[in-house]
């Protein structure tokens, strides 16, 4: 099965922020980040409480890191309805030059934990798409 994954919003740690996956047919699943979410997360790494630096270095893996989460829950709550163990994911660059960071999170997210075996690859999603998604979803 081909599933693209795109995002909605310039900044994960921005309101309205929105990872949205799909696939050919009709599975479309996203998450919409809320202002109290980003305040939390943002208090959080503020005080140190995450492993991550505080430094732009630190926050970007925070970010990547928050993005694969999301992207493993989205393929939870949907696991029951993958016909084929076997993914295609179509992600969009969203976090270019954290493109193994991604990879090795989900390894261990999508792969270890739901048994789900993917390929990735890195493309540009048309705005389009994203833009039918959310109103879909």
């Amino acid at each position: 099965m081909d599933f693209e994954i795109d995002v909605s919003g310039s900044d994960l740690l921005e309101k309205d922020y929105t990872i949205v996956i799909a696939d050919n047919n009709d599975i479309i699943r996203g998450y919409k980040f809320d202002e109290k979410t980003i305040q939390v997360i943002k208090a959080r790494y503020g005080e140190g409480r995450y492993r991550y630096k505080i430094s732009s270095q630190g926050k970007a893996f925070l970010k990547v890191r928050i993005y694969c989460i999301i992207i493993y829950y989205l393929f939870k709550d949907i696991s029951e309805k993958i016909k084929y163990k076997k993914l295609v994911l179509n992600i969009c660059r969203d976090f270019q030059g954290h493109e193994k960071d991604i990879k090795s999170n989900l390894i261990s997210l999508l792969k270890d934990r739901l048994g789900l075996l993917f390929e990735m690859r890195y493309v540009k999603l048309l705005k389009v798409l994203m833009q039918i998604n959310m109103h879909t979803s």
